[in-house]
């Protein structure tokens, strides 16, 4: 992510397109005083619900999908006012367990029972890359996110790290020699093999002291020894002008594994015909909207533990609500293709019962109340 600007666009992309302003939940108690205060109470448990009060419910749901491309999986570690960010790196077997040992329960970080049920964590500290402070999570206490493969998640970004090396040598490649094309670089020949060696492994401020090496100026002459020819080095046609469509088809496959088409990717989404972009873009929202329900599955565990909390040590009264913990997630909208063509379909939908205010109004960050309020306040000046 530091050092490739392929990766970096991953991962800019999987936050705000999956993430956006954040997946947000609409209690559903029954009881609108009771939905009120759940939700008021939920609001400011998301300014700071992350143990290091460096992260906010939007930043720390940012952070869980981004942890799917680099570790594979992550997870939130349950405490009494505050969670604990686990990245999958910090998961692990405790010091001399091996998962391969037939009479292991650990099987890479997860300690499961004779069924397969996950029992508790391995959570330490990595230093050096070694982990170290290992301790037991128990698993009512741990809420995992991962693409499930078995008891761990796979780096999204390993059967594609090869491709990304083999992107970032041929462009390393293509420009060296666009450097050279764009040069005059000239080599100097001798018959005399033996001296042009010992010449050339003379140090660098040496080489123009002592021999006759130099640089070619323009406008000036320069004159041989006897025995010496001038060759001019060329890049024999190089950069490719292939190397374009070559690099897009290597791109291309990166993209195919982790769900972004090539256009999100290069921010060329435009080059194409509309109905064209319109695929594309549909095809990519089929991937998000999968993250997003995977995400909404775990923020509907850390909803019903937390409330569970809030309501044992009365900190939220239920009042008459039928069902507590019933909660609708406001998932962020996709990006629009044609602004008037979405409107006029999102109405369409509203009226059939299809769609909520709350889904229209989910791109712009708000509630339908909220915009309800705004535009009264806006008809009463």
């Amino acid at each position: 992510r530091r050092n490739n600007p392929v990766v970096a666009s991953l991962s800019r992309l999987r936050k705000s397109d999956i993430v956006g302003r954040g997946i947000i939940p609409q209690p559903s108690t029954g009881d609108d005083d009771t939905d009120s205060r759940i939700l008021e109470a939920w609001n400011k448990f998301s300014e700071m619900p992350e143990v290091t009060c460096m992260l906010d419910m939007r930043e720390m749901q940012q952070q869980m999908i981004d942890s799917l491309l680099y570790y594979g999986d992550c997870g939130l570690i349950i405490g009494k006012e505050q969670v604990q960010f686990i990245d999958g790196s910090r998961i692990g077997n405790p010091s001399g367990q091996n998962t391969t040992d037939e009479e292991s329960s650990f099987q890479n970080g997860v300690e499961v029972n004779d069924m397969g049920k996950p029992v508790s964590y391995v959570v330490g500290n990595r230093v050096a890359g070694t982990l170290r402070d290992t301790r037991l999570i128990p698993a009512r206490d741990f809420i995992p996110f991962l693409k499930r493969n078995q008891y761990r998640g796979i780096p999204e970004l390993a059967p594609i790290v090869n491709t990304l090396q083999d992107c970032d040598e041929y462009d390393r490649v293509e420009m060296i020699a666009a450097k050279i094309s764009a040069s005059l670089a000239v080599a100097v020949k001798r018959e005399n093999s033996y001296e042009f060696e010992l010449q050339n492994r003379l140090d660098a401020s040496d080489q123009d002291d002592l021999g006759n090496l130099e640089e070619f100026q323009p406008g000036r002459f320069h004159y041989l020894e006897p025995g010496e020819d001038v060759s001019v080095i060329s890049a024999n046609g190089r950069p490719n002008v292939d190397g374009i469509q070559w690099v897009s088809y290597l791109l291309r496959k990166v993209g195919s594994a982790v769900g972004i088409p090539l256009e999100f990717l290069l921010m060329d989404i435009g080059g194409s015909s509309f109905s064209a972009s319109q695929g594309v873009v549909l095809q990519y929202q089929q991937t998000v909207e999968s993250y997003q329900s995977d995400l909404i599955k775990v923020m509907s565990r850390l909803y019903r533990r937390w409330l569970s909390q809030q309501i044992a040590t009365s900190k939220i009264d239920i009042g008459d609500a039928r069902d507590p913990f019933a909660v609708r997630w406001q998932r962020p909208a996709f990006r629009w293709i044609n602004r008037a063509a979405q409107v006029k379909a999102d109405m369409e939908y509203f009226r059939a019962g299809a769609m909520s205010l709350d889904d229209i109004t989910a791109p712009f960050g708000y509630t339908a109340e909220d915009v309800m309020i705004r535009k009264a306040q806006n008809l009463s000046q």
